[in-house]
């Protein structure tokens, strides 16, 4: 969440034009990151002219004027020990997510601070999901019609075809699927993209929806804590890595959600006799969570 500014002559940051506040933020994500900024790397960065960079530096001075002073000696602006973040948010996961952009080759932060840490990230294979799968898909939800695919399912030799109304796009950490009412299941489902195999056909307006998907409305608290068997020190450490708050992580998700979450955190049946050294946390709500999810 961003800050009011400091100085109640200027406009509210709301009312900055959004490329204002794009330059803005990246040049307060370069001052947190290196600890210093100038006006060549705002102008790299942004194609902008000198004098624009000076104006940007200049006004996010004022709108928070304790956060960098000049230093003649570096001729950089650098930041101070009364730091308070204007317009990134007070976590680390905005700034990690930069970084690992910036990896790829996305980011915005490559040209603009000579000081970057050295990032590398794992990530999983991409599934590849070919546009003409995934954009008919969202056109679909967003006009409310059905579909007509051929969907090719694990659980038999020969691919068939289904009609469904799509509602929701859901990431799971590993692959794409989406959401949606089958007209041959009379249910509502969860169909991956990648076994999508054939470009999907419109097939009219659908009448189920997301707001007649009863599980997709119900919510479940998820509550994670550490390993029992963890010593006192160890169980610290890992609520702190966790993030917990009064030693146990809850996350509120949709009920469909559940299988994949618990899947990806790697909790449920049987965690508790695991070792603790390759288990650190555990699902501590296994009678709220068991109907939602086959372990």
């Amino acid at each position: 969440m961003t800050q009011a500014n400091d100085n109640p002559d200027l406009p509210p940051l709301d009312e900055l034009r959004w490329e204002v506040r794009q330059r803005l933020t990246l040049l307060e994500t370069s001052l947190l990151l290196s600890g210093r900024v100038n006006t060549v790397a705002l102008t790299s960065r942004f194609g902008i002219s000198r004098a624009q960079a000076s104006k940007d530096l200049a006004l996010y001075q004022k709108l928070r004027p304790h956060n960098l002073v000049y230093d003649r000696f570096l001729k950089n602006y650098v930041i101070t020990d009364r730091f308070e973040p204007l317009l990134v948010r007070d976590t680390s996961a905005e700034i990690l997510a930069l970084l690992q952009a910036d990896l790829r080759g996305e980011g915005p932060l490559i040209s603009l601070a000579a000081g970057m840490p050295a990032v590398e990230v794992l990530e999983p294979v991409a599934r590849r999901i070919e546009p003409q799968i995934l954009l008919p898909v969202c056109r679909a939800i967003y006009a409310g019609e059905k579909l007509r695919v051929t969907y090719q399912s694990l659980d038999g030799d020969e691919p068939h075809e289904i009609v469904l109304t799509p509602h929701t796009l859901v990431y799971n950490g590993f692959r794409w699927h989406v959401r949606g009412y089958s007209e041959r299941k009379e249910q509502f489902r969860d169909y991956l993209l990648a076994r999508m195999r054939n470009t999907p056909a419109a097939a009219g307006l659908g009448e189920r929806f997301a707001a007649d998907d009863r599980l997709w409305q119900t919510w479940v608290t998820v509550r994670m804590v550490p390993h029992p068997k963890l010593p006192p020190n160890q169980a610290t450490v890992v609520a702190d890595d966790f993030g917990m708050t009064d030693g146990a992580l809850a996350v509120e998700l949709r009920t469909p959600l559940v299988p994949y979450y618990t899947r990806l955190m790697r909790v449920g049946a049987g965690d508790t006799e695991m070792d603790p050294r390759f288990r650190q946390i555990v699902l501590a709500n296994k009678d709220e969570v068991l109907p939602y999810v086959t372990f």
